[in-house]
């Protein structure tokens, strides 16, 4: 238990951990809540299925609780979340959100799908389904977790054979207005704590691709000047940058490259804020550069990503991009690889894993 609470403390995250819990009544299902701020709670399931009644009790007079104290979501454990009283309590409490923690073979992904998605409907309450992956006590458990937002639409799924993560982006669900802008000279402070963040959370995942050095403030004003830095905003926050010009470093020189240099738009410190890694922001401003390149009818885009950053090289492959060789940086003892990609029409979004930019950025490419 002291681990999951450290690694709460550690991650800055509320962790839930399903196991049997002992009461004066029996043993019950249940989920043991981890918070950030050391807060521990738990939550035992309400409503039982058949098969578990000769081994479980149910817990009727267990409140249902919220998932973590900065925000009202709700959580249920399997049969239980099958039922509309669960969410219409949720409903009634207004809660941000439900989660219905599960374990459902093909057919219970099924209806469970079709259940979740009406309640997200009638409730305009999002709702998550986390279903395990594998092995279960006589059947396999199908995965394919997924969220619906509150006008019961599919926000994002997993396979039905692979561990994943899921993200929901909670200021969106409200209406938070994303913007990509040309970046103002009054950004230029933020965009300097927005790489700084970036450049350390590379480092945490042991991935020296950003420092002091790079990019630095000289640099990141001159992009400013030249009107070559966009920026991000999700509400009145700058939560990730991209630069975007026809200036390709020198060291390009040494890469075959198919199409001609001077139809080639370069894509250069690509940069999400770590906490919204994971929220689908790295596809924004992606986006945006094909849009932006195909308006002022560039042929290609090229950019680099370091070799060591593996998240963000799968990121540009999933878009389209081929690599095309690679090339060194001062500083920098691992090569760094080239991509391009010829412009025909815009990349759709991939959903689920996010990346980044150009030299040297996880999300930050």
């Amino acid at each position: 238990m002291e681990a999951f609470q450290e690694l709460s403390a550690e991650l800055k995250m509320t962790i839930a951990i399903g196991a049997p819990m002992v009461s004066d009544a029996g043993v019950e299902i249940g989920a043991n809540l981890f918070d950030a701020d050391g807060h521990y709670r738990t939550y035992t399931k309400q409503r039982l299925h058949e098969d578990e009644f000769p081994f479980f009790v149910a817990n009727a007079a267990n409140p249902h609780v919220t998932l973590t104290h900065e925000k009202s979501v709700f959580l249920g454990i399997c049969h239980e979340t099958m039922f509309e009283a669960p969410f219409e309590e949720a409903a009634k409490a207004e809660a941000e959100a439900y989660i219905a923690l599960v374990a459902k073979p093909a057919n219970g992904v099924e209806r469970g799908a079709k259940h979740y998605a009406a309640m997200a409907k009638k409730h305009q309450l999002p709702v998550l389904m986390a279903n395990a992956v594998g092995a279960c006590e006589g059947f396999e458990s199908r995965g394919e977790s997924a969220i619906w937002g509150p006008k019961g639409e599919l926000l994002g799924a997993l396979s039905a054979d692979e561990e994943g993560l899921l993200f929901f982006d909670f200021e969106r669900a409200r209406g938070c207005t994303l913007q990509i802008q040309r970046a103002e000279p009054e950004d230029e402070d933020a965009l300097i704590e927005l790489y700084a963040r970036a450049g350390k959370a590379l480092l945490k995942g042991g991935i020296d691709q950003w420092d002091a050095s790079y990019p630095d403030r000289p640099r990141i004003h001159q992009d400013i000047q030249r009107g070559e830095a966009f920026v991000l905003r999700f509400g009145e926050q700058v939560r990730g940058a991209i630069v975007l010009n026809a200036e390709a470093d020198e060291e390009y020189d040494e890469v075959t490259w198919q199409g001609r240099d001077s139809d080639a738009l370069i894509v250069h410190r690509l940069a999400i804020a770590p906490k919204d890694q994971g929220a689908g922001f790295a596809q924004d401003l992606m986006r945006f550069a094909f849009e932006h390149a195909q308006e002022r009818a560039f042929q290609s885009i090229r950019l680099d990503v370091f070799s060591e950053n593996t998240r963000a090289i799968g990121f540009y492959e999933r878009l389209g991009f081929e690599r095309r060789g690679q090339i060194h940086f001062p500083r920098r003892e691992a090569p760094f690889y080239c991509f391009e990609k010829a412009l025909t029409v815009p990349p759709s979004s991939p959903l689920g894993t996010p990346g980044g930019g150009s030299k040297p950025p996880s999300e930050n490419g």
